[in-house]
Parts: C-alpha cells; sequence; structure tokens
C-alpha cells in the first residue's frame, strides 16, 4: 500500500509539473510569436511551427507510459516537416471563403467591440444556424490580437494546434471507450501516429479555413459524450451546431462506432437512406455509392493535373485504398473482426447521405440540374470529419494482421 502511494504521489507530482511547463511555454511561445510576426512573417511560421514539437511531446498524459515518446518524436517531426513545406508552397487565402475569414481580421482586430455586436446580432438573428463568419471569427480573432499580428499564417499555427488536439482525442477516445477487446496500446498509438501525419489533414490545416477547427469540435464532443460528461457535451455540441449545422450527425456516427451497437448504426443506414430517397429521389440513392466513393478518392488520382497539384494526398489516398483492400482481407478470414468493419462501413455510409443531401442542396441553390454523378461540393474538403475513421480502420486492421502473424 506504501509503495502504491509513494507511486500516485509521484505521479500528482509530475502532472503539476507538467502542467506547469505547459502553462510557461505557451506564454513563451506566445512571447516569441509577437516579436517574430514583427520581424518576418515566414521566418515566424518556420520558427514557431518548429516549436510546436514540445506541445505533441506534451500529449504523453504525463503518465510516461501511455503514448510512448518515440512514437510520438517520429510522425510529430513529419508532421512539422509538412506543416513547414506547406507553409512555403501553399497559399492559405487560395480559396473564397478563406478571403472572407481574413478580411474579418482587417475589419475587426483592432475593433473587436464591434466584431462582438456583430456576432450577438448573428446569434439572435439565426441562433445555431448562423453564419460561419462570426461564429468561427470569435475563436481566431483573440489569436490575431494575442500574436499582435495581421499576417495570414498565423491561422496555420492555429489550425497545425488543432490537428495535434484531434489526434490526440481520438487517442484518448480509442484508448479509453473503444468496445472490442484487442491491443489497444498499439490500436490508439497507430491511430495518433496516422492522424499526425495524414497529409489531408496537413493540408487543409495550412488554409484560412473553419474545417479543421470543426473536426476538433466533433471529436471532442463524441469525447465528452462517451465519458459521460454531458454538459460539457451539450456546450460543445451548441458551438459545434454553429459551425456546421450537422456536426450532429457526425457526433452520433462516431458515437454509434465506438459503442458497438449494431443495432443502432442499421437504424442509422435505413433512416439515411430513406431521407435521401424523399428529398432527392432514386438519383439521390444511387448517388449515395458515387459520393461515398469521391469521400475515399478525392482529389481524383486518376487526373494527373491532380498529381502535381496534390501528390501527397493522392499517396495518401493509394495507401488508404492498400489499407482497405488489407481490410477486406482481414475481414474474410478474421470472423471476430466482422462486426467491427460492418460498423465502419456503416458510418461510411450514412456520411455519404449526409454529403449526398448536402450537394442536392449545393445543386438545386445554383439552380441547376441534379443528374447521376452528381456530387456538388469538394468532397477532398468534406472528407475531413471521416478522416479519423479511415486511420482507425486501418490501425485496427495492422493490430489484427499483427496478433495473427505474431508481429
Amino acid at each position: 500500500m506504501e509503495y502504491i502511494y509513494k507511486i500516485e504521489k509521484n505521479y500528482r507530482h509530475l502532472k503539476t509539473a507538467a502542467f506547469i511547463f505547459f502553462f510557461a511555454y505557451s506564454i513563451l511561445f506566445v512571447l516569441l510569436g509577437r516579436v517574430l510576426f514583427g520581424v518576418d512573417e515566414t521566418i515566424a511560421i518556420l520558427i514557431l511551427t518548429v516549436a510546436l514539437l514540445p506541445f505533441i511531446l506534451m500529449l504523453n498524459e504525463m503518465k510516461g507510459r501511455n503514448i510512448n515518446i518515440i512514437a510520438l518524436i517520429i510522425p510529430g517531426v513529419i508532421m512539422i516537416l509538412g506543416k513547414i513545406m506547406y507553409a512555403i508552397i501553399l497559399d492559405p487565402l487560395a480559396t473564397l471563403d478563406a478571403t472572407r475569414y481574413y478580411v474579418q481580421v482587417a475589419q475587426y482586430q483592432h475593433n473587436f467591440d464591434q466584431f462582438l455586436d456583430f456576432f450577438w446580432a448573428s446569434f439572435t438573428t439565426d441562433y445555431l444556424m448562423m453564419s460561419s463568419y462570426p461564429s468561427f471569427g470569435i475563436v481566431y480573432l483573440p489569436m490575431y490580437i494575442l500574436f499582435n499580428t495581421d499576417s495570414p499564417l498565423l491561422i496555420v499555427l492555429f489550425n497545425s494546434t488543432n490537428l495535434i488536439l484531434i489526434s490526440y482525442f481520438s487517442y484518448l477516445i480509442t484508448k479509453r471507450h473503444f468496445w472490442q477487446e484487442v491491443n489497444n496500446t498499439l490500436f490508439s498509438r497507430l491511430i495518433i501516429a496516422g492522424l499526425l501525419i495524414s497529409p489531408t489533414l496537413m493540408y487543409w490545416s495550412s488554409t484560412f479555413s473553419k474545417d479543421i477547427f470543426s473536426v476538433l469540435l466533433a471529436i471532442i464532443s463524441l469525447y465528452f459524450l462517451l465519458d459521460k460528461r454531458y454538459i460539457l457535451f451539450f456546450l460543445f455540441l451548441v458551438y459545434s451546431t454553429m459551425l456546421r449545422p450537422y456536426s450532429i450527425v457526425i457526433i452520433a456516427i462516431y458515437y454509434v462506432f465506438y459503442r458497438g451497437s449494431k443495432k443502432l448504426m442499421w437504424m442509422g443506414v435505413l433512416g439515411s437512406t430513406a431521407v435521401v430517397a424523399y428529398y432527392v429521389g432514386v438519383k439521390g440513392v444511387v448517388n449515395i455509392f458515387n459520393t461515398l466513393a469521391y469521400l475515399i478518392a478525392s482529389p481524383n488520382p486518376f487526373s494527373l493535373v491532380n498529381w502535381d497539384r496534390f501528390f501527397l494526398l493522392e499517396v495518401e489516398i493509394l495507401i488508404l485504398l492498400g489499407g482497405l483492400a488489407l481490410s477486406f482481407y482481414v475481414f474474410i478470414n478474421d470472423k471476430q473482426s466482422r462486426k467491427f468493419y460492418l460498423l465502419a462501413l456503416g458510418g461510411l455510409y450514412i456520411y455519404s447521405c449526409v454529403m449526398t443531401l448536402l450537394g442536392f442542396g449545393v445543386i438545386d441553390g445554383r439552380e441547376q440540374s441534379y443528374s447521376l454523378g452528381s456530387v456538388g461540393d469538394d468532397m477532398s474538403r468534406k472528407k475531413l470529419p471521416i478522416i479519423v475513421l479511415y486511420y482507425t480502420v486501418i490501425s485496427y486492421t495492422i493490430v489484427r494482421l499483427s496478433k495473427k502473424y505474431h508481429w
């Protein structure tokens, strides 16, 4: 008993020391950023991106045994290098939405009171259906004020931090709440490593967009729901809905997936199919499968132009397709794994139904003709919420194969 008490006492001291270090390092990070952005934004983003590595290493949960430090260093360094590359070659304001988000920096950075009036007016008028411009701005504008810069590259740091947190909370959810007994240590480590080095997540976290942050909010909401911390779940769900109205569906898919309920998942499959059939018709039901394919293989790897523009994303698609092929092999040969894969497939199908409805709404809003093969939106961006599912499936496949072949 005395030995256990000493371990618990040392753990509390270690956790306190880690928190103090985290707090002190965060302050130094901001101060360094204020100085560097005042000198040169390119130098600032390069140095501060490298300075994110200690934050990644702090994900070790302060216990020293859950996420192996070495297992964090390698994917952490790869992520840092990828982020530096995209910071150099990618314009964070390449899309129309990105430009509109950035305009708010010039408008409200030195007039934040006016922005709060704008936010409150939007909220009291549209409630949860308010525009993403005020609902996203309420988060990133304080960061611009804190770092005292108007550089569009600052959003890269913000979204890179969100990427790190997505990886961490996905790790925690898998470690604590996965319904099946597998090698959870290896399983969760593979997930966090895969998400940190995902080219898709690295790419979109290098743009001035809400998408990475929206995924983080959904994952944190899921974490609190599975942990039965319902007040925090509700608060994050409300804010997540402001940014992405269908966030509740994403959370529900992952909740049923991690709880391992085939009954609820297949009810969702039938219900979502019925909704698509009612609102869109037979063409919509057929396009569910077309959309599903795009959710896996977008940007289109059969386009040579895409290989020039999105080389790493196309390589990731080939890796995902290879991983899914191995998953099918395991599904055929390992009966104990079949429930897992069917749950994952059901979740992907339901999300494809949501994207089909969304695509129909976009095309209908443009007063264009909806036909077989219509998608209506950029699936390489819309598939971000389901990337966690892909890496969970591939990680699970590796775990099952390692058990079979004694790796």
